[in-house]
């Protein structure tokens, strides 16, 4: 089983990687092999070369990571209603429809505001569900989230760590049967 724990946004320090990055410590406490990806280490041309045919250089990492890849964990921060545009193109610049085909998901949101994400998520569900991904039911939302970070990084609050802890576990859980 390879995971992966993808940080949905390029936006120099959001708290989505610090979150992402938390998430892979928990799966590695669990033994379990989990890679990373960080949407800020795109290639800078990814949206004028991602149709472009054969794969621009830049991106062929990313591509290899995401075949190599069984199970995912997307962490989605909110941006006006919906996912960043940056997590939609690596997604589209993904070959289709093997990449994520047949493969699962786990979807957390985070939030400045009090809904979580979660209706980024419910888009997001949409996009995975159509590349023939399975999306796990249980889904983490995460609001007021900077209220819930500390100044010089980790989570503060503990009921969010714990609730981290207890999807990411279902989910392993749930893959693993």
């Amino acid at each position: 089983m390879q995971l992966t724990v993808i940080s949905g946004t390029n936006r120099s320090g959001n708290l989505s990687k610090q979150i992402a990055v938390i998430c892979k410590a928990i799966l590695e406490e669990q033994q379990l092999e989990t890679q990373f990806i960080d949407l800020l280490d795109l290639p800078r041309d990814i949206a004028s070369s991602y149709l472009d045919s054969p794969i621009p250089k830049g991106f062929e990492p990313f591509q290899s990571q995401v075949d190599r890849s069984s199970h995912f964990v997307f962490v989605v921060p909110e941006y006006n209603g919906s996912i960043p545009g940056i997590l939609k193109l690596f997604i589209d610049a993904c070959d289709y429809p093997d990449s994520f085909k047949g493969k699962s998901a786990l979807l957390v949101g985070i939030a400045a505001g009090s809904g979580g994400n979660e209706k980024g998520l419910a888009h997001l569900d949409d996009i995975l569900s159509y590349f023939g991904m399975q999306v796990h039911p249980n889904r983490l939302t995460i609001p007021q989230i900077r209220q819930r970070m500390r100044r010089e990084g980790g989570l503060a609050d503990l009921g969010t760590e714990q609730a981290l802890r207890d999807v990411l576990t279902g989910y392993v859980q749930a893959v693993m049967a």
